[in-house]
């Protein structure tokens, strides 16, 4: 049966137990198949009605919950990015490069469905989805340079392109197919963008 009121809203008083898991329930369920669209349709192809049937709920309840399709969206995004483990806070852009080997070596990555790489690549073309995703990017990027100095930004860039690429080619290549870049090699490069990372900053001191 569809669910068409949500009885844990107003003041909370007299609010049970049950209403407020089942609440959270339904939230849940919502953020988890809008992620399911957005990964497999453009931002503008997915609607709220679809999400809703979904969920087997009533769509009014989608705006309660998450007021817009927009703020919803961005529920998605930054859950996707919760589910990654946080980088190491001490060297994060090593602790990047060494995500890049490691994907390499084993094919694991930090999502193994996709999904941010989907939306990243179906939804930036959309003028209302494409400055959620990039304020999201500009918070990592920023994030980065107040650990490690303005100055790894770039390489940051870099090394995040590395693993979208990754995580594309690994997606496009059977898996019994053996990628033609080893560790050995993503080693090198990441050690020639370190050094001229490393020039860069001598560079500027002077």
């Amino acid at each position: 049966m569809r669910e068409t009121e949500d009885k844990a809203t107003g003041s909370g008083c007299g609010r049970k137990a049950g209403q407020s898991r089942n609440a959270a329930r339904t939230r849940d369920r919502i953020l988890k198949n809008a992620e399911r669209l957005f990964t497999v349709h453009p931002y503008e192809l997915v609607t709220l009605r679809q999400i809703a049937t979904m969920s087997e709920i009533n769509v009014a309840l989608i705006g309660r919950y998450y007021g817009s399709k927009k703020e919803l969206f961005c529920a998605v995004i930054d859950s996707i990015f919760a589910q990654s483990p946080p980088l190491e806070p001490e060297d994060k852009l090593g602790d990047l490069s060494r995500r890049i080997v490691r994907f390499f070596e084993d094919g694991s990555g930090d999502d193994s469905r996709f999904s941010m790489l989907n939306i990243l690549m179906l939804s930036s073309q959309s003028p209302e989805a494409l400055p959620i995703i990039q304020k999201r990017m500009t918070d990592f990027l920023g994030d980065m340079a107040d650990t490690e100095g303005v100055d790894a930004v770039p390489a940051t860039g870099v090394l995040t392109a590395c693993i979208l690429g990754g995580m594309l080619l690994r997606r496009l290549i059977p898996e019994n197919y053996p990628l033609s870049v080893s560790s050995a090699d993503m080693g090198r490069a990441l050690k020639l963008l370190q050094n001229a990372l490393e020039h860069r900053s001598g560079s500027a001191g002077r």
